[in-house]
């Protein structure tokens, strides 16, 4: 009686550990970043694949046309 009580103890922490959320977080990783005023992608380790324009500049529509 005893060992079966000692192991619904041992199952009721695991859950309370297991559900606490502070052990692995799940952010995810935004390429697009800003380097030296210049809107950059970049691999997983950090380095530079590709530059993609101006801050500011970046993103912006071109030639809108009037309707």
């Amino acid at each position: 009686m005893l060992l079966l009580f000692q192991r619904q103890e041992c199952l009721r922490r695991k859950k309370v550990m297991a559900s606490s959320g502070t052990y692995k977080r799940h952010d995810g990783f935004n390429p697009v970043q800003i380097k030296n005023g210049m809107v950059v992608r970049l691999n997983k380790n950090g380095s530079i694949r590709a530059v993609l324009g101006k801050y500011g500049e970046y993103g912006k529509e071109k030639g809108l046309k009037a309707h």
